[in-house]
């Protein structure tokens, strides 16, 4: 199966065409894009990255969090208690000072988490409306994390909460973010999990494929190796983001049945409501065999 693609993960070149999805999440073009599976380490990568990807982002990125995805403020506010909650277990309970770099900030909801518990955030995001937003809860710089001028072993912990897959350099991201933590510091990389039950059920239809938007899907084990081969050692590989993995088979669902025109953030709250629960049990039942829709693998910095 050997192919003109290299793995961005293992660099092999041996890969079969896993899918071909158009732009379910945001219906930003009709274009189809195709993604292929490296038959060496099970990463899910896109074949040829837009060579305008800004296009398939809107221009504000308040709609990108909300516009068709289904998720209102209420739910953005859950999944960003849900974050604290596993980086506080994960630094234990003295935080007071400590300093986050939180990768892909968004509008700043962790950040304002992590402010809320005593710690000293920061931010790096890509979007000038996002970047904007979020230095009203600490230091942001908006553009390329690659280019970015934070201070060497400067940081007691870096996340990057659904950011990582977006970048198209991931594992030059994550050997900046060793550069970045002080020794014994942690990284938090939440992503898509393409060994997953949903993942594989779905496939182009799969919503947290998020074409193009997501060049890259390392299975759990091939991520903890690489970064073992930049100095980290991994802790731990959760797979129970409940509400990121409900939301994948609740919307995948509704993009294979062509359902999501016209869908908004908001929604209809008991509709929701009802969703969340029946969506859960699968979201529950596939993370307890170890294939959940998405995972958090937390690693030290050795």
């Amino acid at each position: 199966m050997a192919s003109d693609f290299s793995c961005p993960a293992c660099g092999s070149k041996r890969s079969s065409r896993w899918a071909t999805s158009i732009d379910y999440n945001q219906a930003a073009s009709k274009e189809e894009f195709s993604y292929r599976k490296c038959v060496a380490c099970g990463t899910v990568y896109i074949e040829k990255v837009p060579a305008d990807i800004s296009k398939h982002y809107p221009t504000r990125y308040s709609q990108y969090r909300f516009f068709r995805k289904g998720v209102g403020e209420a739910e953005v506010m859950a999944l960003e208690r849900e974050k604290i909650s596993k980086v506080l277990k994960a630094l234990g309970n003295d935080v007071k000072g400590k300093k986050i770099l939180d990768v892909g900030s968004g509008q700043g909801g962790f950040m304002a988490e992590c402010k809320n518990a005593g710690m000293e955030p920061f931010g790096n995001e890509f979007s000038p409306d996002g970047a904007k937003k979020c230095r009203e809860f600490g230091e942001v710089e908006q553009g390329d994390f690659l280019k970015s001028h934070f201070n060497r072993e400067f940081f007691d912990a870096i996340t990057f909460w659904h950011s990582l897959e977006h970048l198209p350099n991931a594992f030059a991201a994550t050997s900046k973010a060793h550069s970045l933590l002080k020794p014994g510091g942690l990284l938090f990389i939440a992503v898509p999990n393409p060994e997953s039950l949903q993942g594989r059920l779905f496939k182009r239809f799969w919503a947290h494929l998020d074409a193009p938007r997501h060049l890259i899907l390392v299975p759990p084990m091939e991520l903890s190796k690489r970064l073992g081969e930049q100095g980290f050692r991994t802790t731990s590989i959760d797979q129970f983001m409940n509400d990121y993995n409900a939301w994948g088979i609740g919307m995948s669902v509704l993009n294979l049945l062509h359902l999501r025109s016209g869908m908004s953030g908001e929604g209809n709250p008991a509709l929701k409501a009802l969703g969340r629960v029946i969506f859960t049990i699968p979201a529950v039942a596939e993370s307890l065999v170890g294939k959940g829709g998405t995972y958090l693998l937390v690693a030290k910095k050795v």
